[in-house]
C-alpha cells in the first residue's frame, strides 16, 4: 500500500526553517532597537558590513543594515518550509555573507567566531543538500549526468 503524495515540506526543512525565523527575527529586532535608539554600542569602534568593503560607525546605519538583513532573512525563511524558489537563493547569499562577516571577525572572537563560521558552514551544506526542492535537481544527479557518479 502506498501513501498518497503530500505538499508538506520533510520535517528537517521545517525545523531549519524555524531556527532561522528565529535568529532574522533576533536581528530584526536589534535593527528596530538600534534605530529607535533603545540600545546602542558600547564602544565607537567600527563594525565591517557586506564582506567588510563598509565599515560603520553609527547605529543609525548598523540599524538600517540590520533592519534590512533581519526582514529579507525572516521572509526567506518562511518560504523555505513553503519551498519557494528565491528562499533558496536569498538564504545561500545571506549565509554566505555571514561566513565571510565571521572570518573577518575571526582574530576577535577566535573561540565563538569559530562556533557561529561551524555553524554557517553546515547551513550551506545543509543547503546544498535539499536543493532538489527548490531547483528541481537532486544532487545525485547532477554527480550523475557529469559521469561522475
Amino acid at each position: 500500500m502506498t501513501l498518497p503524495p503530500t505538499n508538506r515540506s520533510p520535517i528537517d526543512i521545517i525545523i531549519i526553517s524555524w531556527v532561522l525565523r528565529t535568529v532574522f527575527a533576533v536581528a530584526l529586532l536589534a535593527g528596530v532597537l538600534l534605530l529607535v535608539g533603545f540600545i546602542t554600542f558600547p564602544d565607537p569602534e567600527l563594525r565591517p558590513i557586506l564582506f567588510g568593503l563598509i565599515y560603520i560607525k553609527s547605529e543609525l546605519a548598523a540599524g538600517i543594515y540590520w533592519t534590512l538583513t533581519g526582514s529579507l532573512g525572516l521572509l526567506a525563511s518562511i518560504g523555505l518550509a513553503k519551498l519557494h524558489k528565491y528562499s533558496w537563493w536569498v538564504l545561500l547569499i545571506l549565509i554566505m555573507e555571514n561566513v565571510v562577516m565571521s572570518i573577518i571577525m575571526l582574530p576577535q572572537f577566535i573561540y565563538s567566531g569559530s562556533v557561529v563560521l561551524a555553524i554557517e558552514i553546515s547551513l550551506i551544506v545543509w543547503l546544498f543538500y535539499r536543493r532538489g526542492y527548490y531547483t528541481g535537481t537532486k544532487w545525485s544527479q547532477h554527480y550523475s549526468e557529469k559521469g561522475v557518479a
